[in-house]
This record gives structure tokens, sequence and C-alpha cells, in this order.
């Protein structure tokens, strides 16, 4: 006999939600790593009377998985003594109730060790209204968990087990769950494949304050996206409203049941598409899945079907490709065309299976998992910087601000929400500004870009400014130490030029961070104009809605031999002024600053350090270009940009002169001389082919005279 056992799970919390309409199965590792803690308690009503545990039923077949609805926003309700929170579950075939589960939050003591009642009802298959207000819904197995703000009658049909069980006290961020094992008890409750409603009743004791829980909020319903109700204990229901934060408790309930009918198909390890930029990768862009059916305890299950589904503004307009037959092993995989830049793209996996052996039957089950999706983008052609938020206390917008006044072109890069840049996109810019703020070492180094991308970015000329309070910590497997450490991280020491650092330097005696007095080098590029004046930076740099006051904890470093450090900190601890910089000057051109340079008090002083930096680059400039531009001299953007074989590149020169087009790769190698001659005055157009050269940025350089300019184009192919 073929066993499954499934976790029918229910979690309503801000983050994690349930969605009755689609069904995503998953194999069940360790309790997701939340630990369960079982009780025993006398039930009130018993499925078997002999009070003994039973033991476990042994199956070579038999595996657990996570049977996971969710939704994404949230709301609060508060509970009475004697109001409950009733969940309703909807096997999608047949199945044996084992266990129920209870998880809250805890933020205080009340109701730790408090007693509380859970039953288990069958849903009835006509749901009586008891009251003029409700609203009357269908049955069992019929209800499509639509009417969120109406008041609905109770789904309580036969009573199939009561128990009682007491709250353990848990952590707030990572909570357990209390555990109420009906097969210690006896026979686990078989529900065959009818719906049915597990409820939580508060005490009479719980008082209006106690407590809250987690759904979605009204305004973000879709049909079929909840399945979890309050009903009040003088008579009617409610959902949560708007999503808010509070920090006292929130309940969830799960299930675990056993299948013991065909289930429906697994799906599960589906394949991330991360986002793109189009002249690296224009697709296709192939995507994979492990697809599986267990069958039933009298015959085998198949996987018949299996597509891949995509789209990108509206789901009414996706497309469908079957990849049934593009399958090794269990591994189904499939490929998305391409989609244009700045599109956002969506995709999921639906899964069919052979529903039984009966060849008279046509049933089967279905699975679809929850949409994944990727940005298409590309860089502008025009920006030369890259802006890169890798931390959640960054301040981006004062480097922008400084970077819009000086008429640089940027783009901008969140690595929380597009992932991590690869490679190839860093090389569309000249210098990158990669910015991770407090309390975050960012993808930086967690995603091995300090071993492999980066490195290989700056070999090739590039130049970056890197603001972190913590990646030298990071990039030390998380020493935040305080004390003077040898550093042994290549990119640290072959890169950033670091021989030694202090993590978290600046800590007062309680933790606190401390003010952090800075001083210029007398004669820097970046740092001399402070001349005698100091750079103070205050340790509560910002006060952020949801993470509170962030403190600036800075590091202290000494450069490898020759390396200028363009700040220096006063060590409180030391009583002596330390190296808090380092600026490299070789190949590529480097500015690492290990404090928040946004905290600064001087804003003044921070808006000079950072154009400095880009001066120190040799970014150039849209002011830059018109001073220094001979009147009517023009150099026009080549077209095609991005192109694939030939481009077009015109200019205007005002007098007769002599005229020189050079072509350069992104190493700053001349690959192709256009014109080298005299020319008179005139409007001129030269056609250039890239068929001989590798994708990625080049560089046409016009020189008139003694006058000249550059702009950036790029070959995709």
């Amino acid at each position: 006999m073929r066993k499954i056992q499934i976790i029918l799970f229910l979690i309503i919390t801000l983050t994690i939600f349930i969605s009755a309409k689609d069904i995503y199965h998953f194999p069940l590792p360790d309790d997701n790593g939340l630990q369960s803690r079982e009780v025993y308690l006398e039930p009130l009503i018993k499925t078997n009377q002999n009070g003994s545990k039973p033991e476990p039923v042994e199956s070579e077949n038999a595996y657990d998985a996570w049977l996971i609805y969710f939704y994404g926003e949230g709301g609060g309700a508060v509970f009475e003594g004697g109001d409950s929170l009733g969940v309703w579950f909807r096997p999608k075939t047949e199945c044996r109730v084992k266990r129920i589960e209870f998880m809250w939050f805890e933020w205080g003591i009340y109701d730790i060790g408090s007693t509380f009642k859970t039953y288990i009802y069958d849903v009835a298959d006509s749901i009586i209204v008891t009251d003029s207000n409700q609203v009357k819904i269908a049955g069992n197995g019929q209800y499509d968990f639509s009417l969120y703000n109406q008041i609905i009658p109770g789904p309580s049909g036969d009573l199939l087990g009561e128990y009682e069980f007491t709250l353990y006290e848990t952590t707030f961020h990572w909570p357990g769950w209390t555990s109420v094992n009906i097969e210690y008890y006896g026979d686990a409750i078989d529900v065959g494949k009818r719906d049915f409603f597990v409820t939580m009743h508060f005490p009479e004791e719980n008082t209006e304050d106690a407590d809250f829980y987690y759904g979605p909020a009204e305004n973000l319903h879709g049909l079929g996206d909840y399945h979890s109700f309050k009903w009040y204990h003088d008579g009617g229901t409610y959902t949560p409203g708007i999503g808010n934060w509070v920090s006292e408790l929130n309940y969830s309930i799960r299930c675990m049941v056993e299948y013991y009918g065909d289930s429906p198909p697994f799906i599960d390890h589906v394949s991330a598409v991360t986002t793109q930029y189009y002249s690296c990768d224009p697709g296709p862009w192939p995507v994979s899945a492990e697809v599986t059916d267990s069958g039933s305890d009298t015959f085998s299950g198949a996987v018949i079907k299996v597509e891949l589904i995509y789209f990108s503004e509206s789901i009414v307009n996706a497309d469908t490709i079957d990849i049934t037959g593009n399958k090794i092993g269990d591994i189904y995989s499939g490929e998305i065309p391409s989609f244009p830049a700045n599109t956002l793209v969506y995709y999921y996996i639906r899964a069919l299976d052979n529903g039984d052996d009966n060849p008279n039957n046509s049933f089967t089950h279905e699975s679809k998992t929850n949409p994944k999706s990727f940005w298409v983008l590309d860089a502008n052609p025009e920006a030369s910087i890259l802006v890169i938020d890798d931390g959640g206390t960054v301040d981006a917008d004062m480097y922008k601000n400084v970077l819009n006044e000086n008429g640089w072109i940027y783009d901008s890069w969140d690595v929380d929400e597009l992932g991590s840049p690869t490679l190839c996109m860093l090389q569309h810019y000249s210098s990158l500004l990669w910015l991770q703020g407090q309390g975050s070492g960012g993808e930086l180094h967690l995603d091995s870009l300090d071993v492999y991308d980066v490195p290989d970015y700056l070999d090739a000329g590039g130049n970056m400014m890197l603001v972190s309070a913590d990646y030298l910590g990071t990039a030390h497997d998380g020493d935040y130490s305080g004390v003077w450490k040898t550093a042994v991280h290549s990119f640290v020491i072959e890169y950033l030029k670091v021989a030694e650092y202090n993590s978290d330097a600046n800590q007062d005696d309680d933790g606190s961070s401390s003010d952090s007095t800075y001083k210029g080098l007398n004669g820097n590029f970046i740092s001399g104009f402070l001349g005698d004046d100091i750079l103070l930076t205050t340790p509560k740099t910002k006060i952020l809605a949801l993470d509170g006051t962030d403190l600036n904890w800075v590091d202290e470093l000494i450069p490898k031999q020759d390396i200028a450090s363009p700040f220096y900190v006063y060590s409180e601890s030391e009583e002596t002024w330390i190296t808090a910089a380092t600026m490299v000057d070789s190949n590529y051109k480097l500015v690492f600053i290990p404090w928040m340079l946004e905290a600064a008090s001087d804003v003044s002083q921070f808006n000079q350090i950072v154009e400095n930096t880009f001066r120190f680059f040799g970014e150039t400039n849209q002011i830059d270009e018109e001073l220094y531009s001979p009147v009517n001299f023009i150099l026009k953007q080549n077209y095609p940009n991005p192109f694939n074989a030939t481009t077009i590149i015109q200019y205007k020169i005002p007098v007769d002169a002599d005229v020189v087009l050079n072509i350069y790769n992104i190493n700053g190698q001349m690959v192709d001389q256009l014109v080298n001659q005299h020319q008179k005055e005139g409007q001129y157009s030269v056609d250039w082919s890239s068929a001989n050269m590798p994708s990625g940025i080049y560089f046409y350089w016009l020189q008139v005279d003694n006058q000249c300019q550059t702009k950036k184009m790029v070959v995709m192919k």
C-alpha cells in the first residue's frame, strides 16, 4: 500500500499566506526549520478509546510534503473570551487527519500556559443561515472563499473531534508549533475528500487587548485566496482589515493529514530566472522543474502533462508551452522566449496526473506553482555609472543627488529587488557606486561577487566606490569583534588593498556606537579640500520606519604598503588618528570607505567627497562637455544603439580641420580607426561594422584639431 504523508498548511502571518485557489506541493523538510512541541492531553471526544499511542505504519513509499496556500499582506483582529479562529481546509484527495498544530508570535507573556480548546468539524453540505445579517454560502466542496467582507454562517457540521491544549512560549520572530497529536489517542480522523473545519477557541478570561491574528487585507482579496475566519462569541464573522503591524500575539493553524487517495502531482525545484540585461542575454531563458505523481494504494500514479506558462502584463494574455516530452528522469524543462527590455515577466508550472486506472474515467488532478517573476532590463547607453543599493540602511538618494547636480548619467540597481548583477551587466559601466550601509555585508560577499565578477570587472579597467560599514566583518566570516585582525580575504587584500582591519571599532562600553571624527589628507584629490576642518559622522544616522535607529559602527583599517588613505578617524581607545579608508590608482581606480559616509553631519562635505571621487575616476559629465567642446562641434549618438552588425556615427565640424575617429573597447584598447585625415567643414556620416567584434561596450572618440569628444555604444549579438 502506498501511503503519503501530507501537511495541509495554513499559516496566517504578515509575510506568509495561503491561497485556497491554487495548491502547491513541496517536499517536507525538517518542519521548515520550525520546531513542534507535542502535547498529549486527554481529549474530550476520542476517535479511539484505547488511549494508547499507535505504532507508526512503515512504508518504503511514504513521504512527507507541504501543501501550501499563501498570500502576502496582512491585517489584525482582536479576540475576546469565547471568540474563535477557524480554518476551512479542503483536501485534494482522500485523507486522514493525524495532527493539528498551532503557531503564535509572542511579544509579552499573556496567554502562555493557558488552556485552549480545538474542534474538528465536518463541513456541512448545506450551511444553515441563523441570522438575518448572514449571507448564505455553498457547503462542502462548493464554497469558493470569496465573501470576505460579508457575515457568513459557521460551516460546522458533525463534530469529529474535540481536544484541549496548552500554549507554550516561543520566540517572536521564529515561533514553534504546539501540536495536538490525534494518533496518540487512537486512529486518525478519516475525512475522505470532504472539507473539514478546525477551530481554536479562546479562554473566557481572554481580554480585548490580548492578541491579534493576521490575514490578507480586504482590498487585496481575490477569488479563493483565503479560507480563515474569526467567529465572535456573540455571533457573526470577521476578516482583517487594512494591513498593519502589531507586537502582540498572532495565531496560525495547520493540519497534518495522511493522503491515501490519489494525490495531485508534486512540483518542486522550479528554477529561478534572475534579472536579465537584454544586451547580455536576449533570451530564450531556460526553466526546469521536478514533477512527480504518487498515485494511490491501488494504482501507480503518472504525470500526463506538464506545461510552462508565462506572461508579462496580464495572466489573461498568458502563453502556454507543453514541455511534457522534454524531460530527463523527473526533470521537465522549457524555455521562455525573448521579451524586450523594461518588461516584468511572470511564469509558473502546471501539471496533470492520470487520475486513476479506470479507462472510462477522465478525471485528473491538477497542480500549479506560485508564479515567479524576473525583469528584462538594459543599460541606458548614456549611463557611465551604476549605483548599486546592496543594503537595507543605504540612503542612495543622497549619492544620486550629487550625480544629478553634476550632470552624471547613471543607472540604479536594487539588489533586494533585482538580485545580484552579472559581470556582463557591470561591464556596461565605467564606474560602480556600491552602497551597503550599516548592518549588512550585502550580496557583494554573500553571492561571491567579490571572488569572481567584481575582480574581473576591475582587472578590465573598471572603477569602484565601495561604502560599507560591515563588509570587512562579513568578508571575514562575520567578525565584528572590535579587535585588530590581519586581513585574509582575497578581495580585501588584493583589490581593497587592506592589510589589517578592526571591525566595529568605535563601540562604547554599553555596545552603542560613539561619534566618529574624521579628517582628510592634505593634497589628497578626494579629501584635501577639508584642510583643517573635520568631518563628523553621528551614531544615530537614520530613523527608518521599520528598522528604527541605525547605528554607525565604523571600521578602521591599515592599508597595504604604498596605498593611500584619504581619511583618518580619531580612535578613542588608542587616543590617536587611525587610517579609515583606501584609495587605489592603478589599472583600476577604487575608493573604499568602511563607514556610513551618508552619516556626515555636514551634507556639503558629503557632496564634495562624492563629486571628487568620480572626478578621480575620470568621469566626464554633461556640464564638462558643454564647457570644453568647441562651438558647433557636434558628435551625435550612434544609431542604432545597441546594435548587432552595423551602426552609423555622425558628426559636424565648424571649420576645416584635421579629424581622427577611433573605436575603443572597454579595456581602452583601440580596435578600429575610421577617419584620420584633413576634412572640410560640414556634416559627415561614417558606418562601422562590428562583425569581428564580441558583444560588449565600446567607445567612439572624435578628435577635431586639438579638441576631442567620446561617446559610448553597445554591441549586442
